[in-house]
């Protein structure tokens, strides 16, 4: 089942891809991708690499209080590694298997995953607070206001869920059952952070906006190269807008839904939607390659938390 569920996302977002190549000319994108300075495709890996060391750092400020002894570098190299695997899984969701490497380090399962999710919270209120700015510049009032809603609505499930004693007793009840055993001290850890280390909060907070202006930042010198004259500023809201969208979970990592979005988008501030197009499948390409590097370097790391099965998350 979980196999059929990865392959339909994985058909949805290259049928979607496929549609935009046929309607854009895929000559024409592959001739555009080429065309590109090499220094453009090294600047895009150089500022990938920056945005994984800030991810790295954030890890570092959130697991410090309870193992000292984890390096940046470590963490950079854990973190790198879970990022790798969740552009391979629907939502990024496989991103959570940093909760298995951070438990050889004592660790415990219900810490890792407080942590983990907490990190993800941050980056979800982050993107959503740039997102709605961006909302309310390129959409009418009434798709935005929409589009608020429904992350004021996933928002709210997150607090009810994780945050409140009847949506974690569901979630012990339903989805964990005999494994909620492994999860103890997940609240623990949770409201630990939200009483006592706001501070560490603030601070993942302002790490992770700069992290998704790097991320931002790639789009902006592609459109350099393809000599598109825009604001970074526009270029940040609209791909953070895109993180958002993107983290629908009908296809591998947003992947065509992403590519769609931003050809709509971007076309409002007169962008050829060829150029867009070309631009993020070619930052598509570094992105998936890099994290096949990663992967194919990692892969001991990854033998060792695949045979952790009964003490890892098992999301559906």
């Amino acid at each position: 089942m979980k196999k059929l569920n990865f392959l339909l996302k994985l058909f949805v977002g290259v049928l979607i891809l496929s549609f935009l190549l046929f309607k854009f000319g895929f000559k024409n994108i592959l001739s555009d991708i080429i065309s590109i300075n090499p220094i453009f495709i090294v600047l895009i890996f150089i500022i990938l690499t920056i945005s994984l060391i800030l991810n790295g750092l954030n890890l570092k400020i959130l697991i410090h209080p309870f193992n000292k002894r984890l390096t940046i570098s470590k963490l950079f190299y854990y973190g790198s590694l879970s990022w790798a695997v969740g552009m391979f899984v629907p939502a990024k969701l496989g991103e959570f298997s940093i909760i298995p490497l951070l438990k050889k380090h004592d660790i415990e399962i219900g810490t890792g995953t407080s942590i983990s999710v907490l990190d993800k919270l941050v980056t979800f209120i982050t993107l959503s607070i740039i997102s709605i700015i961006g909302f309310l510049f390129f959409l009418p009032l009434k798709e935005t206001m929409i589009l608020i809603s429904a992350i004021l609505v996933l928002l709210s499930i997150f607090i009810f869920l994780f945050i409140s004693e009847i949506g974690r007793r569901l979630i012990k009840r339903f989805i964990l059952k005999k494994f909620a055993v492994n999860f103890k001290g997940f609240s623990k850890t949770m409201f630990y952070f939200f009483k006592k280390q706001k501070s560490l909060l603030l601070l993942n907070f302002i790490i992770t906006f700069l992290k998704w202006f790097m991320t931002s930042f790639m789009v902006y010198i592609i459109f350099l190269a393809y000599k598109q004259n825009i604001s970074i500023l526009s270029v940040f809201l609209i791909n953070s807008m895109l993180m958002v969208i993107s983290l629908i979970p009908i296809s591998i990592s947003g992947l065509g839904i992403r590519e769609s979005v931003s050809v709509v988008l971007f076309n409002y501030l007169n962008i050829n939607p060829e150029i867009t197009l070309s631009s993020y499948i070619l930052i598509l390409i570094v992105t998936y390659i890099t994290a096949l590097i990663i992967l194919l370097s990692g892969l001991n790391e990854i033998k060792s938390f695949m045979s952790l099965k009964n003490k890892t998350i098992i999301l559906k």
